[in-house]
């Protein structure tokens, strides 16, 4: 057994309800250089067993968490997640019917982080889309499986979750992360639109801000929310969520000239609006796609200029379909002028 304190995890499986304790232990080696052991004990025998290990030559880690996990084929894997110099990883033993097998999942970058759900392993790393000032933190994942060949494979995945992750993998269910989201924003749009007919905007926000919560990367729930506080003369509030559909659907030309819009009215004088107008302009240069739409602007209507004109270019070839939005559009122009 390792002694405690360097970090050790009991794991206990539902099913057949053996338990072990998965344990790392810094050592040193010739030569003054030193490394991690990762061991795998089995407590149900007396005295326990070491049943599996294997040595990390590599600065110290430490046990974030452990996983109980089936394959394809219904064995048992045990893993744990490592966090140490080389970022985060889980590994661990697959307990195949000849004998342990070190191995460690995937992983997308250094700072994925790992846990188990409905038998699956999930690695999820934070989203860099949207920025801190305009949504709490979300993450982006994926579900893998190892089969019964020793392969991983991908089975699901989820974009922008700003839910609990533990919350939306049961909302889920069998459909899966992807096509729950997917489901759920269309659902909460739906429901929106609704109440915003019926004149109840304060309800329309709050279905509008859980379809953001549910995937911040959907473009049309960020549209509608800035539309609908552009309606109600807060421009200060519209201009992120409309530059954030402008960021996140560049290839739709309806959230230029709403965001263009809110920001021939947005006051700068203030601090508040000074604020928006500085998280739209991070907005627009966070995506490839926006970002020339922000540069060498001084000022919001500048920015507008810059936005009704890229709708013009982008509807040229469809001027007969946005004939009277394009007038418009060419109205406001000379009026910035």
């Amino acid at each position: 057994m390792l002694p405690p304190g360097d970090g050790e995890v009991t794991l206990t499986d539902p099913t057949d309800a053996p338990t072990y304790v998965l344990g790392v232990k810094a050592f040193s080696i010739a030569g003054g250089r030193g490394g991690v052991l990762l061991a795998l004990v089995d407590v149900t025998r007396d005295p326990a067993v070491l049943i599996g290990r294997h040595d990390f030559v590599a600065r110290p880690q430490r046990i974030r968490g452990s996983f109980v996990l089936r394959t394809s084929a219904g064995e048992l894997v045990l893993l744990a997640e490592l966090h140490g110099a080389e970022g985060t990883s889980a590994c661990g033993w697959w307990l195949g019917r000849d004998r342990p097998r070190f191995l460690c999942a995937p992983k997308v970058g250094r700072a994925s982080r790992y846990e188990a759900r409905r038998g699956l392993l999930v690695e999820s790393w934070q989203t860099d889309f949207p920025p801190a000032a305009l949504s709490p933190p979300t993450r982006t994942g994926r579900m893998v499986r190892l089969s019964a060949d020793g392969g991983w494979t991908e089975v699901d995945s989820f974009r922008c979750l700003g839910r609990p992750l533990a919350e939306a993998i049961d909302q889920a269910g069998a459909r899966g992360m992807r096509r729950w989201q997917h489901d759920s924003v269309a659902r909460l749009l739906r429901a929106a639109r609704s109440q915003s007919r019926r004149f109840d905007d304060e309800r329309a926000a709050t279905l509008l801000r859980d379809a953001i919560a549910t995937d911040s990367c959907a473009a049309e729930p960020w549209r509608l929310l800035g539309r609908l506080r552009f309606q109600s003369g807060r421009n200060v509030l519209a201009t992120p969520p409309l530059a954030a559909a402008v960021a996140l659907d560049s290839h739709d030309p309806a959230p230029l000239v709403d965001l263009a819009d809110a920001l021939v009215g947005l006051d700068v004088s203030t601090r508040a609006g000074r604020e928006a107008f500085a998280v739209t302009l991070l907005l627009l240069e966070r995506s490839r796609a926006t970002r020339h739409l922000a540069g060498g602007v001084a000022n919001p209507k500048a920015l507008a200029r810059a936005l009704y004109r890229a709708y013009l270019q982008r509807t040229a070839d469809r001027a007969v379909l946005h004939r009277s939005r394009r007038r418009r559009v060419e109205r406001q122009l000379e009026v910035l002028r």
